[in-house]
């Protein structure tokens, strides 16, 4: 989204300059274009929310659930994790994380060292 924002200012600022650049270019008379970008605008509002929409059922549809019912789950058990109530071997009860920043630098053969 951020970077469709992006492209329409950078469209702006093109025209803004090619109009200071050139003033004595001007847009044709006999057209109402504050009510054609309002209407523009519209437009793209309406195609916007459409595709929103749309993508939320395919999301559903494929996956089961929405994202914010993923989320859900996953801070879950991420909350788990951090409990010790999950028996995860990389992340839960059995893993053995480092216990300082120390334990994670590789010793002199490029391996992680071994301190237990």
């Amino acid at each position: 989204m951020c970077m469709r924002i992006r492209y329409f200012v950078l469209a702006a600022v093109v025209v803004l300059v090619v109009m200071w650049l050139k003033p004595e270019w001007r847009l044709p008379p006999g057209y109402n274009y504050g009510a054609m970008v309002g209407d523009l605008f519209f437009v793209i509002f309406v195609v916007l929310l459409g595709y929103k929409i749309w993508e939320h059922k395919r999301d559903v549809a494929v996956n089961g659930s929405t994202q914010e019912e993923r989320y859900a789950k996953l801070r879950e058990r991420t909350d788990k994790i951090t409990a010790g109530l999950d028996d995860d071997p990389e992340f839960g009860t059995n893993a053995m994380p480092p216990t300082t920043p120390a334990d994670n630098k590789p010793d002199q053969a490029g391996k992680p060292s071994n301190h237990d």
